[in-house]
């Protein structure tokens, strides 16, 4: 689940954008 991954760096940085 690379997915996974991405939300969680995502929210570290804060762009919640996997919200697609």
């Amino acid at each position: 689940a690379k997915k996974l991954a991405v939300t969680l760096k995502r929210s570290m940085i804060g762009r919640p954008e996997v919200q697609r």
